[in-house]
């Protein structure tokens, strides 16, 4: 799939700017989404989307890619589901744990990612520290 370019108004944010994009109704008007929470992380937005069709809601993540330009159509997006296993695993812990319960290689990556940079910033047990000043 491509890119799609638009103007962004002036003092939009790009979480803003996307909810207009991506909440909407089908033409039949059977099925509806709806972004509940968004988050950049660099030029990725990993949008929170809420889809409800005939009562039964699911809440699933949208990872866009985003691109400014200094051009009339100065803003573009890129949509990947989180289904396509899209590369971007710098999803927020907030946003993963809006999500409906789904088992995928991408949530887990993010997990994971989001367990090794918890353990990273965990500081030594005192003890070993004591044992290291002796």
């Amino acid at each position: 799939m491509g890119w799609t370019y638009m103007e962004k108004p002036k003092g939009q944010s790009i979480i803003d700017t996307l909810k207009k994009e991506f909440d909407g109704t089908s033409r039949d008007g059977k099925t509806t989404w709806k972004i509940i929470d968004g988050a950049m992380v660099g030029k990725v937005a990993y949008l929170a989307e809420r889809r409800t069709e005939g009562g039964k809601s699911e809440i699933y993540c949208n990872v866009v890619l985003t691109d400014m330009i200094n051009d009339r159509c100065n803003f573009g997006y890129k949509a990947i589901s989180e289904e396509c296993e899209p590369y971007y695993y710098d999803c927020p812990e907030r946003i993963l744990r809006q999500l409906t319960p789904a088992e995928n290689v991408w949530r887990s990556t993010c997990w994971k990612l989001i367990n090794e940079k918890a353990k990273k910033a965990q500081p030594e047990p005192k003890q070993a520290q004591l044992e290291l000043a002796i």
